[in-house]
């Protein structure tokens, strides 16, 4: 084999097993928490019998985070700039619930590779975890189009000051992922009140939709 295609050879691995570690992680920290994941454990989970990948790749696990942020944003931007640009068309650019679609749907239905919804759970997972939070925060230019929504939203519930309205997104965003993510795993009683996930999602978006926009005290 030449030079090159050794050369070649190795980036491919070296792509794959930073995917795979990176889908290991999502996963991981979705199901339990970033705290009770250890990097030795991902690193496993990845099927590499380096136990120190995750170190040698990204360095700490909070850039091991922001790899997960940065991996997706591409694909769940753009999937919002489409929502965006249609609400806009539609006249329903105002809306609160529209709005709140266009932040929250990409999420919900970005698969990984097995179809499951491993990103939500991450999120779900860190949304609520000091300080793994922020470092979605400090890569704002990775998000304009969440950005753009985000100001959107405010200006659809001026009754709200900005420390209400950051807890109340907060509180709307669990909600909605915890009752549409209640759908895979939620057993015969929760899934006997919806006819299909569009129908339970629906629901999730309402009830989001009313934590958001309910009157103060």
């Amino acid at each position: 084999m030449s030079q090159a295609g050794t050369s070649t050879s190795r980036v491919s691995k070296r792509e794959a097993l930073e995917a795979a570690l990176l889908d290991a992680a999502e996963m991981l920290f979705g199901s339990r928490s970033v705290e009770a994941v250890s990097m030795r454990e991902i690193a496993v989970a990845a099927g590499t019998s380096n136990h120190f990948a995750v170190q040698h790749y990204f360095n700490t696990k909070d850039e091991l985070i922001r790899a997960i942020f940065r991996r997706r944003a591409v694909s769940i931007e753009g999937q919002r700039a489409e929502r965006l640009d249609a609400l806009r068309r539609s006249g329903r650019g105002e809306s609160a619930r529209g709005l709140l679609e266009v932040l929250f749907l990409p999420v919900i239905e970005e698969l990984d590779h097995h179809g499951n919804r491993s990103y939500a759970r991450f999120l779900l997972g860190v949304m609520w975890a000091h300080p793994y939070m922020q470092l979605r925060d400090e890569m704002n230019e990775l998000f304009p189009v969440s950005n753009e929504v985000m100001a959107l939203i405010v200006e659809a519930v001026p009754h709200l000051t900005e420390e209400l309205f950051a807890a109340r997104i907060s509180a709307s965003a669990t909600l909605f992922l915890q009752a549409s993510l209640h759908w895979d795993h939620g057993g015969g009683s929760w899934q006997s009140a919806y006819r299909d996930f569009d129908e339970a999602v629906a629901d999730a978006m309402s009830m989001a939709v009313a934590a958001l926009e309910a009157p103060v005290g």
